[in-house]
């Protein structure tokens, strides 16, 4: 009775779509679902094309979002498509063929013209091709799996006992404890391997995908030459979409010594399909949007006020790069040159590979500064630790995300970027120092000649305190209030007096003993005519 139960189940479970050869009372299936999800698997295969694959270039200028490649090549001419005779190149499918420079070494170019081909995958995209389909199979023989566990787990849930002795019941019920126990930690393991397997298939999808910039084509480059031998070497230049490079740094401040520990990376990700291998690479640090021309200078018409109508602009030209000459051989070391309005730092041969990211070491580098604590007390009483950082010579350090570290403890992250020489860098606050803003009067009234101005005084304390065991360089800044209209008069006063900057702040710099404290008295006065209504600002 219990067997033709157990019968009933497994018909359902067949008529579910979950096919399982099943052995009583050993119950151990062969995953036949696994079977045959893997025979349905897709099967890749190789696209081919006549034309030859794109060569790894010599040298790479890896700008924000795309990159320059230069490449030197041997090529043989032969007949082309239209009959004359000329050479063949063929680009990654992320090039843009318009940017192409072609210098033979000897000949002249009598004309150049380009087509979309079938592309022929390279070494990286078929090893990328092949860890898919050996993830894709075993993903599918671990679902097989875990939908036999599922199955066998139902089996023996639903076992139809309602025609049954005790003696069976007792025997039936001590085989799903033993049989169920272990069916449900299996169901565990292969599901918790399944959803490994998921994030590694979806790894390589996108390391596939960035590998071979998300083309199946690549481009063909006939080039028609005049008075050339059979043999021409050929030096190219072409700018590839779907490259680039992200700054990233790391500031290690430490105070005890007076300077900071400074790593530049750069992420380097490229989907030319190839991987670039030893080639020179540059990292330029111009900007994503760069215009060539400056701006349209406008007329100054002064008159009777008529309806203008804008007149519409030309769409404002991208970045555009010119094909660099052929980079010369460098030192090692990150080198930065300047080439006009940007920045290159020379990184040496490197081998870059297709469709995965990777960090190369730019600078590594001290700086010896001076530290301060910068207090803003207006806007709240913590004192944050600021390395005032002057270099020797400007440096071009494009925007990207920074670590911040005290003594090696990580404090935060935040964008930076530096065009210059000087610059502060903020480490977070210390709850040591403070500097705590307190009202200590606020008037209003009437002045002046019968009483035809309205007046408004605020006075406040700054206490500043210092509770670590050896002095602190302080500075506190508060904006200095500027009058809104002719007729509204502002006046200060301070104690102690402190410095005006040309962004209009008010800046005390103190030294605070250990465990010192110091007061600034500040007051400011406003007054305006009688009938008009100022605004104080800042809800004050």
């Amino acid at each position: 009775m219990f067997h033709s139960s157990c019968l009933r189940v497994f018909r359902r479970a067949v008529a579910a779509g979950r096919a399982f050869f099943l052995s009583y009372p050993a119950v151990s299936a062969l995953p036949l679902m696994a079977v045959l999800c893997s025979a349905v698997l897709p099967a890749y295969a190789v696209a081919s094309t006549s034309g030859s694959a794109p060569v790894s270039p010599a040298a790479v200028t890896l700008f924000p979002d795309r990159a320059l490649l230069e490449c030197v090549q041997t090529l043989e001419q032969r007949p082309l498509s239209d009959g004359q005779r000329g050479v063949v190149i063929s680009l990654p499918a992320q090039a843009d063929p318009a940017t192409l420079r072609l210098v033979p070494d000897k000949g002249t170019l009598a004309d150049v013209r380009w087509e979309r081909v079938t592309a022929e995958e390279q070494e990286p995209v078929v090893a990328l091709r092949a860890e898919l389909d050996r993830l894709s199979r075993e993903r599918a023989l671990v679902t097989g799996e875990l939908q036999a566990t599922e199955a066998r787990i139902a089996l023996w849930s639903d076992s139809g006992m309602a025609e049954v002795t005790a003696v069976e019941l007792e025997r039936v019920d001590a085989a799903m404890a033993r049989h169920l126990a272990s069916l449900h930690a299996a169901r565990y393991d292969i599901g918790r391997r399944q959803q490994e397997l998921d994030a590694a298939v979806k790894r390589v999808e996108e390391q596939l995908e960035r590998a071979r910039g998300g083309e199946a084509q690549t481009w063909t480059v006939q080039a028609v030459l005049a008075d050339a031998p059979a043999t021409v070497g050929m030096r190219y230049s072409y700018v590839l979409a779907g490259s680039g490079w992200t700054p990233l740094y790391r500031f290690d401040a430490r105070p005890g010594e007076g300077r900071v520990a400074m790593n530049f990376e750069a992420e380097i990700e490229q989907s030319s399909g190839m991987d670039w291998q030893n080639a020179r690479i540059a990292l330029a640090t111009m900007e994503r949007f760069v215009t060539l021309d400056p701006p349209y200078l406008h007329e100054w018409l002064i008159g009777q006020q008529q309806p203008v109508l804008l007149r519409a602009e030309a769409a404002m030209e991208g970045a555009g790069m010119r094909a660099a000459p052929m980079m010369k051989a460098m030192d090692a070391a990150p080198v930065q040159v300047q080439r006009g309005t940007y920045a290159v730092w020379d990184l040496g041969e490197r081998t870059v590979p297709a469709g995965r990211r990777m960090l190369l070491p730019v600078v590594a580098e001290w700086w010896t500064t001076p530290f301060v604590y910068t207090a803003r007390p207006a806007s709240d009483d913590k004192a944050y630790l600021t390395a005032r950082v002057a270099l020797a010579e400007p440096r071009e350090m494009p925007h990207g995300t920074a670590m911040f570290l005290v003594d090696g403890a990580l404090v935060g992250k935040r964008g930076f970027g530096l065009s210059g020489s000087e610059t502060d860098l903020y480490f977070g606050a210390d709850p040591l120092v403070t500097a705590t803003m307190r009202l200590l009067d606020k008037q209003g009234g009437e002045k002046g000649v019968i009483g035809r101005r309205q007046s408004m005084v605020w006075a406040w304390d700054i206490t500043l305190q210092n509770n670590r065991p050896h002095p602190v360089a302080l500075v506190v800044e508060e904006p200095e209030p500027q009058p809104g209209h002719t007729d509204i008069r502002v006046e200060t006063a301070s104690q102690p007096a402190p410095r005006k900057t040309e962004d209009r702040t008010f800046v005390w710099e103190l030294e605070l003993a250990p465990r010192g404290q110091q007061v600034i008295t500040h007051t400011v006065t406003v007054s305006a005519p009688k009938d008009m209504d100022v605004d104080f600002g800042r809800g004050r």
